[in-house]
């Protein structure tokens, strides 16, 4: 069972470390063009959200990054995460409550990263690559949290404290109801080899 919880951990880590990654793509421009009409409705929405999805397999390949450029937020995001534990029975469903909370969430990590990283402060002191790696990083997290009905991409926040607690905990309560399904089990087979 724990197997699960690691499994769940290395992904999610990944995953970070993906969003994280110094190489230069996916490219900017078609991120956020993509961001912008998967909004929309008719065949322009839906190419924007098959191009989406092949955006997001492409961050998935991405040489893993250096988390340490985010580690001065993982605060922040935590608090936006326990935000959303408001609705965690319904974590990861296409529900109403859920698609706001994670719109919002997308909407306040966004702009954590930008206030961090985009502020006129660090466009004074910081090289223009190095701005655009920070633009990047930011579209890939915002393209990475737009929910897509056709392509059942649903995520979840990202992974922080509050997630892995939610995860072992979720983790914890299968583990019970395993050892439940056990019991019963054995009694089922006690009893029947007994008569």
């Amino acid at each position: 069972m724990h197997q699960m919880h690691v499994m769940f951990i290395k992904y999610h880590a990944s995953l970070m470390r993906a969003f994280v990654s110094e190489e230069m793509s996916p490219d900017p421009a078609i991120m956020k063009k993509v961001i912008q009409a998967v909004k929309q409705s008719g065949e322009a929405g839906e190419a924007a959200k098959k191009q989406a999805t092949d955006l997001r397999q492409e961050i998935c390949e991405l040489e893993p990054g250096d988390l340490s450029v985010v580690a001065s937020m993982m605060d922040d995001f935590d608090d936006y995460v326990q935000a959303m534990m408001e609705h965690s029975d319904q974590l990861q469903t296409w529900t109403e409550p859920y698609l706001t909370a994670l719109s919002s969430y997308s909407e306040s990590v966004s702009a954590t990263l930008k206030s961090v990283w985009l502020s006129n402060v660090n466009k004074k002191s910081i090289s223009k690559e190095k701005l655009k790696w920070f633009e990047i990083v930011i579209l890939r997290v915002t393209l990475w949290l737009l929910p897509d009905v056709t392509s059942g991409h649903l995520p979840l926040p990202l992974m922080t404290g509050s997630l892995l607690d939610y995860a072992w905990n979720s983790v914890i309560g299968l583990d019970a109801v395993f050892q439940e399904v056990r019991v019963i089990l054995i009694w089922k087979d006690s009893y029947l080899t007994s008569r």
